[in-house]
Formats: C-alpha cells, sequence, structure tokens
C-alpha cells in the first residue's frame, strides 16, 4: 500500500506573496487564539476538515484530545435537529465532517474517531469510488489536490462504524462552471446521490458542494439540492450555528480546519464565532 503524507499530497503555496501571506496569518492567528480563551456562547460549531494523511494520525488524535474541553460532539441527526429548531442548544457542541472522501480517512481518521466515540458525516465523489471513467478521473484529479479516493467498499466499513455518507457531486465539480446546463447540473448533483444510494441500499441525505462559498451557493444550485432529494446541505462559509438564527438548511455554515493546524488556531476561530470563507485547500 502507498504510503500518503502530507507534504506529497497537499500543493503549499510556491511564489513569495502567497508564503508571505501563509506566514502572516499564522502568526497572526497564533497570536489570537493563544489570547481569545473565553468560553463561547451556547451554540453548535460545525467543523470540516478533508484529510488525515498517514503521517497525521498523532495530531488529528491530539486535536480530538482537546476539543471535547471546550464542547461536546453530537451525531449528523442530532446536530441536524438543532440547526431546525427542534432540539434546543442549551450548551456548545461539535459536528464533524469531512469533504472529498478521501481513502487516508478509512485507513487514518476511522480508527481514532471510533475510539472516542465520533461519528462523522463524510462527503463523497460517487463516480471516482468505483469504476470511473478516463474523462471522470481527469476531471476529479484536476479538480482535487489528493491522491486516492475511498472505495465502494470503505464506504461500507464507514457506515458499520456508525458514519454517514453524503454527496459531494460525482466528480468534485464547481457548480458555478455549470450553471449554464440545467442538464448537467442534475447529473452532477442528483447522479451522486442515486450512485451512493445504489450502492450503499441507504438513503442518501447530505450534500456539500465544492468550494461552497457564498458566491458559489446560488438560487439554481440549491433548488437542484432540494429537488433532488437531499434533507440539507453544508456549505463551506465559515460560521456559528446558534439557536435564533434563522438557519438555513441549505447553507449550513462550517469552521474549516484540517490535522496540522495549531488547537490555537481552531480556538481563534471557535471562540469568536466569526465568519471568513472556506478556501478550497
Amino acid at each position: 500500500m502507498t504510503r500518503e503524507t502530507f507534504p506529497e499530497c497537499v500543493r503549499k503555496p510556491s511564489d513569495m506573496r502567497n508564503i508571505s501571506r501563509a506566514i502572516v496569518r499564522d502568526a497572526s492567528l497564533s497570536g489570537a487564539g493563544f489570547l481569545k480563551r473565553r468560553r463561547p456562547a451556547h451554540a453548535l460549531y460545525s467543523l470540516m476538515a478533508h484529510y488525515v494523511f498517514d503521517d497525521q494520525r498523532s495530531q488529528f488524535a491530539h486535536q480530538l484530545s482537546m476539543l471535547p474541553s471546550l464542547r461536546e460532539f453530537v451525531s449528523t441527526d442530532s446536530a441536524m435537529s438543532m440547526v431546525r429548531g427542534n432540539t434546543p442548544i442549551d450548551g456548545a457542541y461539535f459536528h464533524l465532517s469531512f469533504d472529498e472522501g478521501l481513502a487516508c480517512l478509512a485507513r487514518n481518521a476511522a480508527a481514532i474517531l471510533d475510539e472516542n466515540g465520533i461519528a462523522a458525516l463524510v462527503f463523497v465523489n460517487s463516480a471516482v469510488a468505483g469504476n470511473p471513467t478516463i474523462e471522470e478521473r481527469g476531471q476529479w484529479e484536476k479538480a482535487t489536490n489528493y491522491a486516492k479516493s475511498l472505495g465502494v467498499m470503505d464506504w461500507a466499513t464507514l457506515l458499520s462504524k456508525g458514519f454517514e455518507i453524503g454527496a459531494h457531486t460525482r466528480t468534485h465539480v464547481r457548480l458555478t462552471s455549470i450553471s449554464y446546463d440545467p442538464r448537467v447540473l442534475i447529473e452532477k448533483i442528483s447522479g451522486c446521490k442515486a450512485e451512493i444510494e445504489t450502492a450503499t441500499g441507504r438513503p442518501c441525505h447530505y450534500f456539500a458542494s465544492r468550494f461552497g462559498h457564498l458566491g458559489d451557493i446560488y438560487a439554481a444550485s440549491i433548488q437542484c439540492v432540494d429537488d433532488s432529494g437531499f434533507d440539507a446541505a453544508f456549505s463551506g462559509v465559515r460560521g456559528t450555528i446558534f439557536a435564533s438564527s434563522g438557519n438555513n438548511n441549505f447553507v449550513i455554515a462550517r469552521h474549516h480546519f484540517e490535522p496540522q493546524w495549531p488547537i490555537c488556531h481552531l480556538r481563534y476561530f471557535l471562540a469568536s464565532g466569526r465568519f471568513e470563507l472556506l478556501r478550497d485547500i
């Protein structure tokens, strides 16, 4: 089995401008996170990551060991009940999801999460999990920084551990790039749901689009997600879910993080409850 490591699988900034911005951002977040230690108000904090590579197991386990001191993890069903206002948000809670359905999640994240009693929601690109065409595989490789996708058998393993499989379009396409053709939009969104349900024998309730910026969340795509029979859609807009905030089931805010992030960076975003657009990494 080929080993997948963070330095090998994730592209880093290569030009001086972006390198400098990354250094300044890192220093600013470290300082702000160290100072921002107040316990946040009662709310739901939906966390989102992409990967846990083979050299990141200890980092991810350390993050999880630190987070329960801030909030309690809840299942997707419980989180959605809070979003819909059916369950009171009487404390500070976490929900965890992963985008892109990478193979490293089954190898590395699943066991760690299982040990901690956390069942995550994993959004997958259905076309690349089975036997994709050359064109479909090419679309996925062009759209992602990473190497290997979960296979259908991996979905079954995750489901057996209490995880949930969500849809992330068939080939990781950006919805704004296909908005000109409703037929393609339906094929990428509804087709993903159908392939997941056929492979798992279970309903696929949730969707997350690539990027998920406010600019990627437009009326036609939301309508297509709704018409396809999804119960809700998770976005890439950074934000905190409060009981009285009039939550939109099809633009659910999430806080992005990755295993290599220092805990003080995550503490800053969670404690501030601020909004920041997610950038695809």
